[in-house]
């Protein structure tokens, strides 16, 4: 059985780290964003939105290295450590 990390947070570094991980290990990515949404480029995102959404805006589908891991879309709002165990707000 393969170890299981759970990355919180699927932004430039958390997708790296994901698709290096996720040859190694059950990985689970949980992301508040249905794609990666760049840090990089703040300049070209103020000045000319449009042209940077269309690069740094990326649905995870287009990740290769994503697809051997389990993309979340939520929140993750508690951690318990001792037990091993995430826990996801109540669906409505």
């Amino acid at each position: 059985m393969s170890k299981r990390v759970i990355i919180a947070g699927l932004g430039d570094t958390g997708v790296l780290t994901a698709v290096r991980l996720s040859k190694h290990a059950d990985v689970v990515g949980i992301s508040t964003k249905p794609g990666l949404v760049s840090g990089q480029e703040l300049g070209a995102r103020l000045s000319r939105p449009a042209e940077w959404e269309r690069d740094y805006r990326i649905s995870f589908d287009r990740f290769r290295g994503l697809d051997r891991a389990d993309v979340i879309h939520g929140t993750l709002v508690g951690l318990d450590l001792a037990h091993r165990a995430t826990s996801r707000p109540p669906t409505s």
